[in-house]
C-alpha cells in the first residue's frame, strides 16, 4: 500500500482541485511530500503549504494501510486505469477512492443524488436510504413522485443523462419551528408555514405556542392555509429578523403568539413581551438599550405598550 496516496487522500483542507494541479505539475504524491517548503511556496498559497507540511496528516499511515489490508479495502488513485471515467471527466475529481468491494462497478450505471453540502441529519438519513434502495432496485422503477412524498423534501428532479446515468436533484425542506398543540404533538414547519412532519417529541426548535390548529389541518408537505395563521408567522419570520439583528434570536426558546406576542429567552432568564407586532424595528432599539443597561439581570422587558402614544418600555426584575 502506497503511503504516500494515504497521506495525499488524508489532507482533506486542500480540496480536489488543488490536489489534482499538484499532481498535474509534481506528478506523484511522494515528489510532493519531499519537496522543499520554498519550492511549495512558489507553487500555492501559504496556508496549503502549512497544511502539506503539517505532521498530523504523516502520522500512524502504517496504521491506515494496515487497516485497509485487514479490512480488504482497495486503493484507487486518479492516475489508475480502472479509474470511473465518468469520475475523471468532472471539474473536481477526488485523487483517491477507497474501495470495498468489485472495483469493475465503479463503472457501470449510476445514480447521482444531489443536494445542499450542509444539510440536515434528517437530509442525510433520507439520501442514505435513496442510494440503499436504489442499488437494490432496477433503475427504471425510481419514482420522482414517490420521492416528492416525504415531507422534508420541496422537490425532487429527476434527470436521466445518456447513456447510462441518472441524477436527481433534491431540494430540502428546513424544519424551522414546532407548534405544539392541545393533544400533545409537535408540529415541524418550515419558513413558509409547510408541514414538515409531527410527532409527540420535541426536536429542540423555537416552540410557538397559541397557534390553534385543527388534526385535519396535519398532513406533510401540507401549507397551514387560515389567515390568522399566516399572519402570525410573517410577524414571526419578522421578529426573528429584528431579533436576529441584536444577536438573541439563537437565545428563543419559546414565542406565544396568543393574545400577545411574548419571547422566552429561558438560557438568559428572560422575557420579552413585545405586545403586537407593530413598531418592531422601534422595539427592537428599546430591548438591545434595556439588554445592555440591565447587564444580564433576570426579567421581563416590556415593550407592550404604543410608542406612539408616549409608552416608555421598562424592565421588571425578577423577585
Amino acid at each position: 500500500m502506497n503511503k504516500y496516496w494515504i497521506w495525499f487522500s488524508r489532507i482533506n483542507k486542500i480540496g480536489a482541485k488543488l490536489q489534482n494541479q499538484l499532481l498535474e505539475k509534481y506528478k506523484s504524491p511522494e515528489v510532493i511530500w519531499n519537496i522543499e517548503k520554498e519550492e511549495l511556496e512558489k507553487f500555492v498559497k501559504q496556508e496549503y503549504v502549512e497544511i502539506l507540511l503539517d505532521k498530523k496528516y504523516r502520522q500512524n499511515l502504517e496504521k491506515y494501510a494496515d487497516y485497509m489490508e485487514t479490512n480488504k479495502i482497495k486503493m484507487l488513485t486518479i492516475q489508475d486505469e480502472k479509474y470511473p471515467q465518468k469520475l475523471r471527466n468532472l471539474y473536481d475529481p477526488p485523487s483517491v477512492l477507497y474501495v470495498a468491494g468489485n472495483i469493475d462497478i465503479l463503472n457501470s450505471r449510476t445514480i447521482a443524488i444531489i443536494g445542499s453540502r450542509a444539510c440536515t441529519e434528517y437530509g442525510k438519513q433520507v439520501s442514505k436510504e435513496f442510494a440503499y434502495n436504489l442499488s437494490k432496485s432496477n433503475i427504471n422503477i425510481i419514482s420522482k413522485v414517490r420521492i416528492k412524498q416525504n415531507g422534508y423534501i420541496e422537490d425532487a428532479i429527476v434527470t436521466k443523462k445518456m447513456p447510462d446515468t441518472i441524477e436527481i436533484n433534491v431540494k430540502e425542506r428546513i424544519a424551522e419551528f414546532q407548534i405544539i398543540t392541545d393533544n400533545g404533538y409537535y408540529i415541524y414547519i418550515d419558513e413558509q408555514g409547510y408541514i414538515v412532519d409531527y410527532s409527540q417529541e420535541s426536536r429542540g426548535l423555537v416552540t410557538i405556542y397559541g397557534m390553534e390548529i385543527t388534526e385535519e389541518n396535519i398532513e406533510k408537505k401540507k401549507r397551514l392555509e387560515n389567515d390568522d395563521l399566516n399572519l402570525k408567522l410573517e410577524n414571526i419570520l419578522h421578529i426573528k429578523e429584528e431579533m436576529t439583528k441584536i444577536g438573541i434570536y439563537d437565545q428563543i426558546l419559546k414565542i406565544q403568539v396568543k393574545n400577545e406576542y411574548i419571547l422566552s429567552l429561558d438560557n438568559l432568564n428572560l422575557t420579552i413581551n413585545l405586545g403586537n407586532a407593530t413598531n418592531l424595528k422601534d422595539k427592537t432599539y428599546y430591548i438591545k438599550s434595556i439588554m445592555e443597561r440591565e447587564n444580564g439581570k433576570a426579567g421581563t422587558i416590556n415593550v407592550n405598550g404604543n410608542l406612539n402614544e408616549g409608552f416608555v418600555p421598562y424592565f421588571t426584575e425578577n423577585q
